[in-house]
């Protein structure tokens, strides 16, 4: 209610509102999301569990529930250098190579896409408003050629899917650091 008088006769002015309220607004929170490079030097064939890079994902607002990530190979490496890929939770551990600590999110259950892309559909990664770490590892097949160069990366930005765990909205996440380096097999 708008109640007003005219300074200068002391009359009552009867206001004439078009809008009296505004339009609600839904407050969601926010994901960063930090990669750090951890793949160092040459990669023999047939090693196992090779850290690659580790995902730091951080929430404000409200807890974020991840359900689908797609990691793409860079490099020379074919899908034949490859016997799999790995997303573990390396939060409770807090280092930056996989330890048997970590707690596994996913293998990827299928071969990856002609382009290298390996995708993880139908996680459970929740991501509390406390740092959350994600790592990337690869089993690197026997046969492997030597001389070539992988990495991996999680660009572009619909490379992962996030909606918030209060508001229930789809969430776009920032990546500020999308790629590891690329190591030699």
């Amino acid at each position: 209610n708008v109640t007003t008088t005219s300074a200068i006769s002391g009359q009552a002015i009867t206001e004439a509102l078009v809008t009296g309220a505004s339009n609600n607004a839904t407050i969601v929170g926010n994901l960063t999301i930090t990669g750090t490079n951890i793949l160092q030097g040459a990669i023999p064939a047939g090693l196992r569990n090779v850290s690659i890079i580790v995902y730091n994902f951080s929430a404000r607002g409200e807890q974020m529930n991840v359900s689908q990530i797609n990691i793409t190979r860079t490099g020379t490496a074919t899908n034949a250098d490859i016997i799999g890929v790995g997303l573990y939770n390396s939060s409770s551990d807090g280092l930056n190579v996989y330890t048997a600590n970590a707690t596994l999110i996913a293998w990827n259950s299928s071969a990856p896409r002609a382009d290298g892309t390996y995708n993880f559909t139908g996680l459970d990664f929740n991501v509390t408003t406390v740092s959350n770490q994600l790592l990337v590892v690869v089993n690197i097949s026997s046969t492997a050629v030597a001389g070539r160069t992988i990495g991996f990366t999680l660009s572009p930005v619909a490379n992962v899917t996030v909606t918030s765990a209060i508001s229930g909205q789809a969430i776009t996440p920032t990546i500020v650091t999308t790629s590891s380096a690329n190591a030699t097999l």
